[in-house]
């Protein structure tokens, strides 16, 4: 049985030097890596320092999550 994945929104701190991940800061102050899927790449180009997205996370990795939805300020 798959688990639900967890939904949250953080801050966009910056962008990495790979340009494909952002490193996203949670409600909570912790810091993780956030990535996209390839059929949003358009959507990637948009994002900004600051801007909030939504983001899922699994049960297993809190490190990382996947982008979502931006959502501007």
């Amino acid at each position: 049985m798959k688990d639900s994945p967890i939904v949250t929104q953080g801050k966009v701190i910056n962008r990495r030097g790979d340009g494909r991940t952002f490193c996203v800061e949670l409600k909570n102050g912790k810091q993780i890596i956030g990535h996209m899927q390839l059929k949003h790449a358009e959507m990637r180009d948009t994002i900004v320092d600051g801007d909030i997205v939504r983001l899922e996370m699994t049960t297993f990795d809190f490190e990382k999550g996947r982008i979502t939805e931006v959502i501007k300020p």
